[in-house]
């Protein structure tokens, strides 16, 4: 304790429930930019369980108003096997040298994909 300041807690956050899912929607979030060019140098990946899978598909609206800095975007869910699992987002650049930067992974967004028997629909 520095200064006579008490050591901050975390939050306690009640983790929300899986939401149920197909695997073949999209998913979406808010991705703040200083315009359109620089939008178009990010990319996105998911961490499926830990494992990433960069994302394609990736589109984004521009902002609503001239004052808003953030771009809706949204792209189709990662391949995922049955059962329930653990998104995470991060965005990142590849550099003129080719190196990667990346942001920290988003707190993650649990789902539960319903089997494949379960998305063929009865004969």
């Amino acid at each position: 304790m520095a200064c006579g300041k008490k050591t901050q807690e975390p939050p306690n956050v009640t983790p929300a429930p899986a939401q149920n899912i197909t695997g073949t929607e999209r998913f979406g979030w808010a991705q703040a930019a200083a315009d359109s060019h620089e939008l178009s140098t990010f990319r996105y990946a998911a961490y499926v369980d830990g494992t990433r899978v960069e994302l394609t598909g990736v589109s984004c609206k521009p902002p609503s108003s001239p004052a808003a800095t953030d771009f809706e975007c949204s792209a189709p869910l990662p391949p995922m096997s049955a059962g329930t699992h653990a998104l995470e987002l991060v965005v990142f650049i590849v550099d003129g040298g080719g190196a990667l930067r990346e942001s920290p992974r988003s707190p993650p967004l649990k789902v539960t994909k319903a089997g494949d028997e379960a998305t063929r629909g009865r004969r």
